[in-house]
């Protein structure tokens, strides 16, 4: 999942739902995942402040969110294999 799409299924009485609803009707934000090209994009449109904070602060919950998927697809993988025992291999 990529951190636009994420961002769209938050809360939507939320901030997040509201920068969503920002980024989703600016036709010339980046169409990427890659923070730093984001990143560079909210400091070149001199938003304010506050919206560059928010996008840093969210998109460190976007990939702590991501990582915790990570490990429990891990984890259910390791566990797959371990009941399968020889017939996985």
């Amino acid at each position: 999942m990529t951190y636009i799409e994420w961002l769209s299924r938050q809360n939507k009485d939320s901030v997040l739902k509201d920068l969503a609803h920002d980024i989703g009707s600016d036709y010339s934000f980046p169409q990427t995942d890659t923070f730093e090209v984001m990143h560079q994009y909210f400091k070149d449109s001199f938003v304010p402040s506050d919206i560059v904070r928010l996008f840093l602060w969210s998109y460190g919950v976007y990939l702590e969110e991501f990582r915790k998927e990570v490990v429990q697809l891990e984890e259910k993988l390791i566990r797959e294999i371990e009941e399968a025992g020889e017939e996985y291999l």
